[in-house]
């Protein structure tokens, strides 16, 4: 599934317009369900990888990952590891491209919500029970909307 180019997309509920879709626009909206990570984190790794690694199995996109996607997520927790804990030796800087490699490939997988929305893939989002004006102004925008 190819990324979008240009800006990144709206939410589907922020949107204004709702022109009819072209085929292979849909949107496909998730549930957000946890499926935790299959194994713990390496405790070799730094506290910042761990977590990272722990967070993925919090993501309602781990429900999709496939052995192989963790197996991918895990080799990227082990290049973050490298590129955040090993330094130059002339310079004494982290090594910059490594931390890029390993943003991309926590890109692919769909880490962020900028991300997710580039794959046409959301996140449904619950409204805070505890915040009665959240509830108001949500039950307007969806009398706004039309949405139900």
């Amino acid at each position: 599934m190819a990324a979008t180019r240009g800006p990144l997309p709206k939410r589907s509920d922020v949107r204004r317009r709702n022109n009819k879709p072209e085929p292979g626009d849909e949107v496909m909206t998730i549930r957000p369900v946890a499926t935790g990570v299959p194994f713990a984190p390496d405790p070799v790794w730094s506290e910042s990888v761990q977590e990272m690694w722990l967070t993925l199995g919090e993501s309602a996109m781990s429900q999709f990952y496939d052995p192989s996607d963790w197996a991918f997520a895990w080799l990227t927790c082990e290049v973050l590891h490298e590129a955040m804990t090993t330094r130059n030796t002339m310079t004494g800087q982290l090594n910059a491209t490594l931390i890029q490699a390993g943003f991309a490939n926590l890109s692919r997988l769909g880490v962020t919500e900028g991300d997710r929305r580039r794959l046409r893939v959301e996140i449904e989002q619950g409204t805070p029970v505890d915040d009665p004006k959240i509830a108001i102004l949500d039950n307007y925008r969806k009398q706004l909307t039309g949405a139900a």
